[in-house]
């Protein structure tokens, strides 16, 4: 690491730039220039956090007045957070409000069903060119349940479909074909169990069917939650794990042992940790409540929610012999930086990557 004297108006960085060093003010400012917004970073601060996932500068970075940077490769950056309390809760709160300066509500409504079916069906010859079929067979089975879609007889294409996983297994075109299976399954009503295939889509694989099963979580009318579904939930070390316990322990001497964690439409005050058993989440839709998705043992939800003082877009309701624990947001900021700042590092990358795909745009 080293330390930089900048005068004032001197340039750091340009937008979009590839960033592999990464900047600490010392003393005097920074300032961030993105189309009309600026953002300003003073003495601890760590600059442009964003640009830590995105690996670009998200605006031009000018010093304020005479500056002295502290510079630092991504490695360095991150341990220098580490072994500094107040830096790493600095970082997290300034990222917090990164968020909500540039947050607007996640618009569930820009596209409609019929909108995104139609714009997955267009692609069903690019599924066939990225994911080609092996066996003789296949394609034809595969235009004609598309083509059903198409026609919105919901019900004959799910038959299909089902008929050409069962004959197709394991095929390159199989998770296609679960895509669509989702796709109709939603125009059919079968809510929860197009909630399932999606869920098993993203927990596969990270591709261009990934990319389509996000937009279609997107007509559920969630949107933190989605994130958290589709890019996966914190890994906490067991340091931060035995510290739940402890945390559980005391709320069932105290009678505090809750059963509905997450009420929809409701401010999100706790985050909850499922440490055994299973919490369903719930979603009130046009078609009425339906299962969402069922957490298990070592996931949680509401790191975006609490953190940003949102409301809930789900309900969650944990099953009769669930064990989870519940964190305020001072309690936990307190414990990921005080006590286990590995996990506060953990939480500062969440909550960028959130900024990355649901906030700004680079």
């Amino acid at each position: 690491m080293k330390e930089l004297v900048l005068d004032p108006d001197k340039r750091i960085f340009k937008k979009g730039q590839d960033i592999s060093t990464y900047y600490f003010v010392k003393s005097g400012g920074v300032i961030v220039k993105c189309n009309s917004d600026d953002d300003i970073y003073i003495s601890g601060d760590l600059v442009d956090p964003l640009s830590l996932v995105a690996s670009k500068s998200t605006g031009d970075g000018f010093s304020v007045g005479k500056t002295t940077l502290i510079s630092a490769n991504k490695k360095e950056a991150f341990n220098f957070l580490m072994a500094n309390t107040r830096l790493l809760q600095k970082a997290i709160t300034k990222t917090t409000e990164l968020i909500e300066n540039y947050h607007e509500e996640c618009d569930t409504t820009i596209r409609t069903f019929e909108e995104t079916m139609a714009q997955i069906i267009r692609k069903k010859q690019f599924f066939l060119k990225k994911y080609p079929p092996l066996l003789f067979g296949e394609k034809p089975l595969y235009r004609k349940a598309v083509k059903q879609m198409q026609k919105k007889e919901y019900s004959t294409s799910i038959e299909m479909f089902n008929s050409y996983l069962k004959q197709y297994h394991n095929s390159p075109l199989e998770r296609p074909a679960k895509l669509f299976l989702a796709l109709g399954k939603m125009g059919a009503g079968e809510l929860s169990e197009a909630a399932d295939l999606m869920i098993q889509l993203i927990d596969s694989d990270n591709d261009d069917v990934s990319k389509y099963v996000r937009q279609l979580f997107n007509l559920f009318e969630i949107c933190d939650t989605s994130f958290s579904l589709t890019y996966g939930f914190p890994k906490y070390s067991e340091k931060f794990l035995e510290l739940l316990k402890t945390e559980f322990d005391k709320q069932k001497k105290s009678d505090d042992v809750e059963h509905v964690f997450a009420e929809e439409d409701k401010a999100a005050k706790k985050i909850f940790f499922i440490l055994s058993g299973s919490v369903n989440l719930m979603k009130n839709h046009h078609v009425g409540l339906f299962k969402l998705n069922e957490l298990k043992a070592g996931e949680s939800l509401g790191e975006i929610q609490v953190m940003l003082q949102s409301k809930w877009d789900i309900t969650a309701i944990a099953n009769p012999s669930a064990e989870v624990a519940t964190l305020n947001k001072d309690k936990f900021v307190k414990i990921i930086t005080n006590e286990s700042p590995e996990d506060g590092i953990t939480i500062l990358k969440y909550l960028l990557n959130y900024h990355k795909e649901y906030v700004r745009e680079l």
